[in-house]
């Protein structure tokens, strides 16, 4: 919404459209001329970073906490190492999200297999579920966890520590020159989108603008 605002503000006569997808989708997207910009958590999922179809550029590595109940035996530890929780039962998304595979994966880096006991792809029933006791989670350090569950985030301390690795794609290199739109923009205001983001210009007026990558707007 923060870079909504922007770019409304200095564009006013754009039509701007948002939409949350799952990182795989939001290339599709790309790929169809569907969008202009997307900004998404990088997953096996998604084309390589060599492909020259797409401009792909790493905006930041976010860590992963663990979220766990008020009465856990690891609350009041200052960071805990993610193999202290290979004998725990998880709160997890569904399978074929992005968030699932970062957690699966996560763990297989620290020698387990997490033991999935539910599947949630809201943070706040997520959040509700850690709270009463039925399992731990891996939240990123920027998600906004609902406060009305009572739950502690503890760091990751000891490698491996997890992260959420977000990217940004301004443009489709193929799209971009065919329908001539949007090029590039500033996608650094995004940086707590759950899975990812697309946005993309409807509306009158001039269809090519080459702003700054990374630049206030």
């Amino acid at each position: 919404p923060e870079v909504l605002g922007r770019l409304r503000t200095a564009h006013p006569g754009w039509e701007l459209q948002l939409r949350e997808c799952e990182p795989a989708r939001a290339f599709d997207l790309l790929a169809a001329g569907d969008t202009d910009i997307v900004v998404v958590v990088a997953t096996s999922s998604l084309p390589p970073v060599t492909d020259p179809a797409f401009d792909q550029r790493t905006l930041f590595d976010e860590p992963l906490d663990l979220l766990v109940g008020p009465d856990h035996p690891l609350v009041g530890r200052a960071d805990v190492a993610l193999a202290d929780t290979a004998a725990e039962r998880w709160i997890c998304s569904n399978p074929g999200r992005a968030y699932h595979q970062l957690v699966t994966m996560a763990c297989a880096g620290a020698g387990f297999t997490p033991d999935i006991a539910h599947h949630a792809d809201e943070w706040d029933t997520g959040a509700a579920l850690v709270s009463r006791g039925f399992g731990v989670a891996l939240v990123p350090r920027l998600a906004d966890v609902p406060a009305r569950h009572e739950t502690r985030r503890i760091r990751i301390g000891t490698p491996p520590v997890p992260i959420r690795p977000c990217l940004a794609n301004p443009v489709s290199v193929v799209w971009a020159v065919a329908s001539n739109t949007i090029t590039s923009s500033s996608p650094a205001y995004f940086m707590a989108s759950p899975s990812s983001v697309s946005i993309r210009r409807l509306g009158e007026g001039p269809r090519k603008e080459n702003l700054p990558f990374g630049s206030p707007m």
